[in-house]
């Protein structure tokens, strides 16, 4: 749980959620890293899930290297991994590792200050469906629209023949094909027209097809 205070009172704010899958492409970047996990003291993936599936885990997981004299510990609040002391060319393959743990789960997802409207919809211009499924995974709205009365399914459609896995996961998460900034026809005929290869082509028929698809089932219930 994390406190924000206005006007001299403190606030409790919805905690970030860190679903399984999110923990498991963190552990695998972490595994990666090889000089840092190929040790005889390394941690195991087990370990390493148990603690931060816990209720209320501890935020920090350490684990020692007693043959080069370090310790490492990775921080969920901040998804980094610090080094202790900071030797070469240990230090070097700790930021390679949080460049790779900065990919999976950018710095502007754990900061909720504007209840993440920038990150969602730069995720959504970008197709990044890692940072939205994490988004999703937060409660956000995914009907939620932006300056230009857009949301995120007009993203997923409309550019460059679209992609259909963002496409699903909206639908899938809640998305809602009659509300009235979605504009499914609309956005259908701008997603078929804007394709500029074969393969954006098929990508944006994928698209239609489906989300006519569901659109029927909508209307047969």
């Amino acid at each position: 749980m994390s406190i924000s205070e206005c006007n001299g009172v403190l606030i409790m704010t919805k905690p970030i959620v860190f679903s399984e899958w999110v923990l498991e492409a963190i552990w695998l970047c972490i595994r990666a890293s090889k000089r840092l996990i190929d040790t005889p003291h390394a941690p195991t993936k087990q370990a390493f899930l148990s603690q931060y599936t816990q209720v209320n885990p501890t935020p920090v997981f350490a684990w020692d290297d007693p043959v080069h004299g370090v310790t490492y510990q990775y921080d969920l609040r901040l998804n980094q991994v610090q080094l202790t002391p900071a030797l070469k060319p240990y230090a070097r393959a700790v930021v390679q590792l949080n460049n790779c743990l900065g990919e999976i789960l950018p710095a502007d997802l754990l900061s909720t200050d504007d209840n993440w409207e920038k990150a969602w919809f730069r995720a959504a211009r970008h197709l990044d469906i890692t940072s939205m499924r994490f988004l999703i995974d937060q409660g956000i709205d995914v009907d939620r629209v932006d300056e230009n009365y857009s949301t995120a399914l007009d993203y997923a459609v409309t550019p460059y023949g679209g992609s259909l896995e963002v496409v699903k996961l909206l639908v899938e998460s809640g998305a809602d094909l009659t509300h009235p900034a979605n504009r499914v026809d609309l956005l259908i005929q701008a997603g078929l027209e804007g394709v500029m290869s074969s393969l954006e082509a098929i990508e944006a028929r994928q698209i239609a097809d489906y989300l006519n698809h569901m659109l029927m089932e909508l209307r047969q219930v």
